[in-house]
């Protein structure tokens, strides 16, 4: 074997490991290339992607605020938002209620871990002084409930007679809209005018039933266009004569709403409501006097019953701020867009479906809840 040139020095750098060597893998590309190349187009896709449900967003975001605006516009305006400050001092009472009956509940189940038998358990809670805290402080609140039904029930007769009345007049704009069509014979009839024709037919059939002659023209014809009978001229004209009667008819339906005189059936019996307020307070105080009569025989529950007589001061103590927040409502205050807009976004209750109203809150919609 021949000996290496004298001028070639043997190397000390070691060889370059094998997975750090580029490969062509395909198309003359290594994996390298191949990599970043997908994600870097993967990251434009999400970006355009992104864009897309953002534009999406505030577009259906933009006539959302609309609706919600109009939504809490009828909300005022039919005294809806009047019979919610009604309602926080029933809701007030409702609390204490619950937090009343969770003090029975909580001392019969300890009378039942001290042995007690049923019969004795019964003779205690229903003792005369138990029955006056327990079931006489239940019956105090019943004219306050009453009251805010009936007060509820008026705006909401009120806000869903003004919502029939904006759909009627949507209909009717439709039907505007369809006769303007079918006059118009450089109009051509579809199948969804043919629909409506034998609806329409039917519909007179049912409303004039001793017009025998005429109902079964109508019942023949509409057999005929069920079979796809062309419509001529005269058959045309009928249907228009129709349509114009449905018209007329659904217009006598509507009945306007005057916001500023109907809510005077919501807000015209302040007197009777501080009435009821009043008669409340000295009800609670009478019943309240029971408290200090039960032997509870536990130091926890008498602590428990000593805060419920506290709580109910307080309850009362805001009565008079709660009548003067009544006294201030006031039914034209203006709602621009930007305040429904700040109630969607601080709001924290996402309630649909409401016979009363709809709530809809950025937290909960990003909570998922």
């Amino acid at each position: 074997m021949a000996d290496k040139p004298a001028d070639q020095a043997p190397s000390n750098q070691p060889a370059p490991p094998a997975f750090g060597q580029r490969r062509s893998v395909i198309f003359g590309k290594d994996s390298d290339t191949i990599i970043k190349s997908f994600f870097g187009s993967s990251a434009t896709v999400a970006l355009v992607v992104l864009t897309l449900i953002t534009i999406f967003l505030f577009k259906e975001g933009a006539s959302f605020v609309g609706l919600y605006h109009k939504s809490l516009q009828e909300y005022r305006l039919s005294g809806l938002e009047y019979v919610d400050i009604l309602k926080e001092k029933r809701e007030g009472y409702t609390a204490l209620t619950r937090y009343l009956n969770d003090i029975r509940a909580e001392w019969i189940n300890e009378l039942k871990d001290k042995g007690y038998s049923q019969t004795e358990i019964n003779e205690a809670v229903k003792a005369p002084e138990a029955k006056a805290l327990f079931m006489g402080y239940m019956r105090t609140g019943s004219d306050l409930r009453r009251f805010i039904k009936e007060k509820m029930d008026t705006a909401i007769e009120i806000r869903d007679l003004h919502v029939t009345n904006e759909n009627l007049r949507t209909t009717l704009d439709n039907y505007a809209q369809k006769i303007d069509a079918v006059g118009s014979y450089n109009y051509k009839l579809n199948d969804e005018d043919r629909a409506q024709f034998i609806l329409r037919l039917n519909d007179s059939i049912s409303a004039n039933s001793l017009a025998t002659e005429r109902n079964n023209a109508y019942r023949a014809l509409a057999t005929e266009l069920r079979n796809g009978k062309e419509i001529n001229t005269e058959e045309r004209e009928t249907f228009l004569h129709l349509l114009q009667e449905r018209y007329e008819s659904l217009e006598k339906t509507i009945v306007p709403v005057d916001f500023q005189e109907r809510i005077h059936e919501v807000t015209n019996e302040q007197e009777r409501y501080a009435d009821i307020l009043h008669e409340l307070d000295k009800a609670i105080h009478a019943v309240l006097q029971n408290a200090d009569q039960i032997n509870f025989d536990s130091e926890r529950l008498t602590g428990r019953a000593q805060r419920f007589k506290e709580l109910n001061e307080m309850y009362l103590g805001g009565m008079p701020e709660h009548k003067a927040k009544l006294a201030d409502w006031d039914q034209n205050a203006p709602l621009s867009i930007s305040k429904a807009l700040g109630a969607f976004l601080t709001g924290r209750d996402w309630t649909t479906a409401s016979d009363q109203q709809d709530w809809y809150g950025l937290l909960p919609l990003l909570s998922g809840s």
